[in-house]
């Protein structure tokens, strides 16, 4: 055990700073606690090491460990952000939501008490009851399969409110110096994706102007760069699919091959239709189901659709690419059993 009078000596600032943290702990058991801290990680540490060895995963260990200080640099030089043009998207986006309300009052019959309805909870249900609705419930993808104005302006007003809390509230707490400072982590998506949190910058809508209070400093430029199709490249590899190898091997767009494989005719890069398949890709293709590729394609893509579309867009890719279905049903068949491997 380390001697707290020796260490002392050694490190006089450690007196100080243990009986700030510490309050009326002792030096010495402060150290002996710090201590253990450090056997039980150098103990956890060989045996994780030992892991990596067993599944083969040092170079990825080494890859990672080199790629960690640059995105401490990152998390701490932050990115430059337009506070009150974000704040004033913020504020109209509140009016759009006062409006929303209205509308949707007006359509709703009345309250049996005269009372406002307050459609942000159960109580709209009774509304839809009083308009010979069966709505069972609230959730977005229930209220997208009516054409009633009254669901429909319910799901909007809903939408658009749940929208302004997420947008008031999104970069509290790590704004400074005309900057956001996310936390950024190299491997926190399943897929090996970087992610990001407090705030999330990569999920900002492409409507309504969010992505342009991202922007650089006077004199300098935002440059935005990556590997072509690079997932795609190695799902083909992967999945072994005869159709997505021969786009690839010919410099073709994979994404323009999907949209012309659902859509049944000729699509361009500028193509709407191109937004769709690139969430195919991009979603459904790694095994995401409907209802999460539903969400994924209006968050990242712009791309609104229903329960059953996006089910029908699933079963379109597979059709497209024979190797990605056979792909799923044997990693799916490797996870019945209990194994896994580590790419």
């Amino acid at each position: 055990m380390v001697d707290a009078l020796l260490l002392t000596e050694k490190a006089p600032w450690v007196s100080t700073a243990t009986s700030t943290v510490c309050g009326s702990t002792t030096l010495q058991t402060a150290v002996e606690y710090a201590t253990d801290d450090v056997i039980h990680l150098k103990l956890l540490a060989d045996r994780l090491f030992d892991l990596l060895q067993e599944r083969n995963l040092e170079e990825t260990w080494e890859l990672e460990q080199r790629a960690k200080p640059l995105f401490l640099e990152m998390c701490r030089r932050g990115i430059p952000f337009d506070k009150e043009r974000w704040d004033r998207l913020a504020d109209e986006l509140e009016e759009k939501v006062f409006e929303l309300k209205e509308r949707a009052d007006s359509i709703a019959p009345p309250h049996p008490d005269g009372k406002e309805w307050n459609l942000n909870g159960p109580k709209a249900l009774q509304a839809f009851k009083l308009a010979e609705l069966d709505v069972p419930d609230l959730k977005r993808e229930t209220l997208s399969k009516y054409d009633h104005p009254l669901v429909k302006a319910v799901s909007e007003y809903r939408d658009a409110r749940s929208r302004l809390s997420r947008t008031r509230k999104w970069y509290e707490g790590r704004y400074k110096d005309g900057r956001v400072h996310p936390h950024w982590n190299p491997y926190g998506a399943a897929t090996g994706r970087v992610s990001c949190t407090d705030p999330n910058v990569q999920s900002l809508a492409r409507e309504g102007g969010y992505r342009d209070c991202v922007r650089p400093e006077d004199g300098r430029v935002l440059v935005k760069a990556d590997v072509n199709q690079m997932e795609l490249r190695v799902l083909a590899a992967v999945t072994e699919d005869e159709t997505m190898i021969g786009v690839f091997q010919g410099s073709g767009d994979v994404n323009i091959t999907t949209a012309e494989a659902i859509t049944g005719r000729k699509i361009k890069k500028g193509d709407p239709e191109r937004e769709l398949a690139k969430a195919m890709n991009f979603g459904l293709s790694f095994g995401m189901g409907a209802k999460g590729f539903r969400e994924y394609a209006r968050e990242r893509y712009g791309v609104t659709m229903t329960l059953e579309e996006a089910k029908e867009a699933k079963r379109k890719l597979l059709d497209a690419y024979p190797g990605i279905g056979r792909w799923h049903r044997r990693e799916s068949g490797e996870c019945d059993k209990g194994e896994f491997e580590a790419r």
